[in-house]
């Protein structure tokens, strides 16, 4: 670093390719005064991105001096090795973004649960991963864990007893398979989520991982990538909680990185985008891009099989209230995707009430929980459920009044 200017453009968060880092105190990086400044304002720091990756892993002491503030962390392609960090990220609690992609540790950093704020946590390409123990303690959490191929142990299912809002991508994480299978993990997951959003109101849950069929429980099903549902009149009562809708994709045609549009977010760059639209009645919810969504890179880690995406969403937390308080005889879900060579081959529904997921929690396997939909569950409020019917293509899936 040739200049104070340089120095501080650094801390700022600039990144700077083909540097050698040398690691001892950060203060020595810093000109006078500015390390008064990190402690009273927000900031970001980052290391350069070599051009040349070492293969050996490193490990270091983080600076800690001054640094409590700091929000933004971005220690990517550092050829990080098991034990880096020691116990240092406890020292770090205002941290909102991680990235620790590309590195070469087996577990996950311990204190990682210390960070109460941090909210985007990037492990992308972390090729020697294998274990994924714990979770930042904070209620919101996109973590992005693409790319990791020996992946195989997840965190405890009580970690998402704390999450309302969160966001989990494992594609190409084929070792999660286990004995059990990726879709049984997804929907175990799911489970727990929507257990917990009874008492306490969840916004959304999603995740992507391998997967090539649309679990048995949805009970609305349809190949291609749209399906619609008729429903009852009084379908949206008190005991009525949200959507859980799935859909497998695939990647069927690969281009050149650089002949593709890359757009770049704080924490990961994305080249395909695949989404879930709601029409009403045949009129499109205007949510104004909060409808589900998620964006993943070829960058650094191709597609290379069917992979499933399964989220829920509360109807109040992720579209509002208005237009629950308007009569609805038929919700089309549609699945749309950005940019080349994304297909989605099939895609499923299950509209979520209190008690089905009451009953969901009590059983240990998906096929046990499998219920007759709705039936039960609008009883005492005019509108049994008569039967339902699906298909192939854009298909409608009725619910039939008695």
């Amino acid at each position: 670093m040739s200049s104070t200017h340089d120095r501080i453009k650094y801390v700022g968060g600039s990144i700077f390719h083909g540097c050698k880092v040398v690691w001892g105190s950060l203060n020595k990086f810093l000109p006078s005064g500015l390390v008064q400044k990190v402690k009273t304002e927000p900031m970001s720091f980052g290391l350069p991105i070599s051009q040349k990756v070492n293969t050996e892993p490193t490990s270091f002491r983080l600076p800690i001096s001054g640094l409590c503030n700091l929000m933004y962390l971005n220690l990517s392609n550092c050829n990080l090795g098991e034990g880096a960090f020691a116990n240092e990220l406890g020292y770090f609690p205002s941290l909102v973004t991680l990235n620790l992609s590309g590195n070469n540790f087996v577990r996950v950093p311990l204190g990682i649960r210390l960070l109460s704020k941090l909210e985007k946590f990037n492990l992308e390409n972390c090729k020697r991963l294998q274990e994924l123990s714990d979770l930042p303690s904070n209620s919101r959490l996109d973590l992005r864990a693409d790319g990791c191929t020996s992946l195989k142990y997840l965190f405890d299912a009580s970690n998402l007893n704390r999450l309302n809002k969160s966001f989990f991508n494992f594609i190409n994480c084929f070792n999660l398979n286990g004995n059990e299978g990726c879709n049984n993990i997804a929907f175990e997951m799911l489970k727990i989520f929507m257990y917990q959003g009874i008492s306490n109101k969840r916004e959304t849950f999603q995740i992507v991982i391998p997967g090539s069929n649309i679990p048995e429980w949805f009970s609305h099903q349809s190949v291609g990538c749209s399906l619609s549902v008729s429903l009852p009149v009084h379908w949206n009562n008190s005991r009525f909680l949200g959507f859980a809708l799935c859909a497998v994709f695939v990647l069927h045609e690969h281009h050149p990185v650089d002949k593709l549009y890359i757009d770049e977010f704080k924490t990961f760059n994305a080249t395909h985008h695949l989404l879930c639209c709601l029409k009403l009645d045949g009129k499109e919810l205007e949510v104004y891009g909060r409808q589900p969504a998620f964006r993943f890179s070829e960058e650094f880690c191709q597609v290379e099989s069917d992979h499933l995406w399964l989220f829920y969403v509360s109807c109040d937390k992720y579209f509002g209230t208005e237009w629950w308080h308007n009569s609805c005889s038929q919700l089309e879900f549609s699945f749309e995707t950005r940019w080349p060579g994304l297909k989605v081959k099939e895609c499923g529904v299950r509209l979520i009430y209190e008690q089905e997921v009451q009953e969901l929690n009590q059983t240990n396997t998906q096929s046990s929980s499998r219920m007759s939909p709705y039936a039960d569950i609008l009883i005492g409020f005019d509108s049994p459920v008569a039967g339902e019917t699906s298909g192939t293509g854009s298909t409608t899936c009725m619910l039939e009044e008695l």
